[in-house]
C-alpha cells in the first residue's frame, strides 16, 4: 500500500498499525525502484519512496514537447432499454500500429444526477496519450433506474461493448481500466468485484470485469451520514479479496462524504489479501476536488498525474506526457 508518498510491504501490513520504510536517498532511486513495480514482480528490494506530496511531485516533473495528435470525439448507444438511450461518449486518438489500453470513466452524482461531461477533460488527456477513452452514461434513480442493480448492469454493459468492438477501435481487450468519481467508483468497483454468476460459470461471454481500477473520491466505504446510504447492495461485494485487479484510490484529506480512516482500512485489507491497492492522500481536498476547475486546476493536474504514473507502472501507459500544463487547460471545453 502507498500512503502519503509513503510505500509499505504487504507483508508486513497490519489494518491498524502500518510499518513504514526509510525513503530513498535521491528522487532519481526512487523512480528506479518504482518503475520496477508491476504486477508479476515483487516489491523492489530496495526500500520506497520519498515522502513528497503529490503536488510536489506533478509540479517538479517536466512536461516538454508538444502534441499533434488528433483526437476524434463521437459518441454511441452501447444499450437500449426501453425508451432509454444510452450514450458512451469517445475519444480517439490516431490509429497506429498494434492495439492500445482503453479506459472508462463512469461520473458521481449519489446515483440521481451527474453527466459523463464530467471527465471529457480527463478523456481529452489519456486520449492524447494513445488510449481510447470513454465516458459513459448510466441510468439514474428517481428517473429510469429501479434500483441499483440497473445502474450495475448499464456499467458492465458498457464495459462489454468496448470489448465486442475491440477490433474496431484497436483495443486490447486486456488491458481495459474502470475509472470513476464517487458513486462512478462505487460502479467500478462493484464491475470489478460483484461479477455476475452467469459471467462467473460462462468462459465463452465476453468478461466486464476491468484490469485495473483508478477510484476517485471513491464510494467504497459506507458515507459518514446514514442518510447518504441509498442501498446495502452498493457495498454488499466490496470484500477485500485476492485475485482483484491492481487499483489506485485518490482521496482528499478533507473529504466530507467518505472518511480517511474506513479507506485506510479497505486498502490495507485489500493488501493483506493480496490485492494491489494504493491510497493517495490529497491535503485539503474536499469530495470531488479532482474535478477539472478553470478557477483551480491544481487538483487536476495532480491526480491526472497520480493515474499517469500509476497506469505506467503496470504498462498500460508507454512514454512521456504529451502535454505542457498549459495545454491541459485547453482540454476543458465550452459547453461541456
Amino acid at each position: 500500500m502507498i500512503l502519503n508518498g509513503w510505500a509499505t510491504r504487504p507483508s508486513r501490513c497490519t489494518p491498524r498499525a502500518t510499518a513504514m520504510f526509510s525513503c530513498s536517498r535521491s528522487r532519481r532511486r526512487s523512480t528506479r525502484a518504482l518503475r520496477c513495480w508491476s504486477l508479476r514482480k515483487k516489491w523492489p528490494t530496495e526500500r520506497l519512496v520519498e515522502p513528497v506530496l503529490a503536488h510536489q511531485r506533478w509540479t517538479n516533473k517536466k512536461y516538454i514537447g508538444k502534441t499533434t495528435m488528433t483526437i476524434q470525439e463521437t459518441s454511441v448507444i452501447y444499450r437500449a432499454e426501453g425508451e432509454t438511450s444510452l450514450k458512451l461518449h469517445l475519444f480517439l486518438p490516431d490509429k497506429n500500429a498494434g492495439r492500445r489500453a482503453a479506459i472508462l470513466f463512469f461520473h458521481g452524482g449519489r446515483f440521481i444526477q451527474g453527466h459523463p461531461a464530467q471527465f471529457f477533460p480527463h478523456c481529452r488527456y489519456f486520449a492524447s496519450r494513445g488510449m481510447v477513452a470513454a465516458s459513459a452514461t448510466y441510468r439514474l434513480l428517481g428517473k429510469n433506474a429501479r434500483t441499483v442493480l440497473d445502474c450495475f448492469a448499464d456499467s458492465r454493459a458498457a464495459i462489454e461493448w468496448l470489448r465486442t468492438h475491440a477490433d474496431d477501435l484497436a483495443i486490447d481487450p486486456a488491458q481495459v481500466v474502470l475509472a470513476g468519481g464517487s458513486a462512478g467508483a462505487n460502479l467500478a468497483a462493484n464491475a470489478a468485484m460483484g461479477l455476475p454468476e452467469e459471467q462467473r460459470n460462462d468462459a465463452s461471454r465476453i468478461s466486464s470485469a476491468p484490469d485495473a481500477l483508478v477510484l476517485f473520491s471513491p464510494a467504497v466505504v459506507r458515507p459518514r451520514a446514514e442518510q447518504d446510504l441509498l442501498d446495502a447492495r452498493l457495498y454488499a461485494q466490496l470484500r477485500p479479496r485476492a485475485h482483484l485487479p491492481p487499483m489506485l484510490l485518490l482521496h482528499g484529506g478533507e473529504d466530507e462524504v467518505f472518511a480517511l480512516d474506513a479507506l485506510q482500512d479497505f486498502c490495507q485489507q485489500m493488501t493483506l489479501a493480496g490485492t494491489i491497492c494504493q491510497l493517495q492522500l490529497y491535503p485539503g481536498g474536499r469530495h470531488g476536488f479532482f474535478n477539472y476547475r478553470a478557477e483551480d486546476t491544481r487538483p487536476f493536474f495532480e491526480t491526472v498525474g497520480e493515474v499517469e504514473r500509476f497506469l505506467g507502472r503496470l504498462g498500460l501507459l508507454q512514454g512521456n506526457s504529451t502535454l505542457s500544463g498549459e495545454q491541459i487547460k485547453t482540454l476543458r471545453h465550452e459547453g461541456d
